[in-house]
């Protein structure tokens, strides 16, 4: 049985939120007419979100790495 790892799970959860938080910022954005800043605030999130789904992803591999190993 593979145990959860809490670091793991947080780091997904925020790079969930951080996907989130660039698509609101950039509706904000469009909607108040500076569609320049809302499409940096939707690229500065996805590019965020996305380095953080990723260490997230590597700390969940090594876990599982090294819960097999012990």
């Amino acid at each position: 049985m593979e145990a959860k790892n809490p670091v793991a799970t947080l780091i997904r959860v925020l790079a969930i939120i951080t996907y989130c938080c660039g698509a609101f910022l950039f509706l904000v954005g469009a909607s108040n007419g500076v569609i320049d800043d809302g499409i940096i605030a939707l690229i500065a999130g996805f590019l965020s979100g996305t380095v953080l789904l990723g260490f997230s992803e590597i700390i969940r591999l090594l876990h599982g790495i090294q819960q097999k190993i012990h």
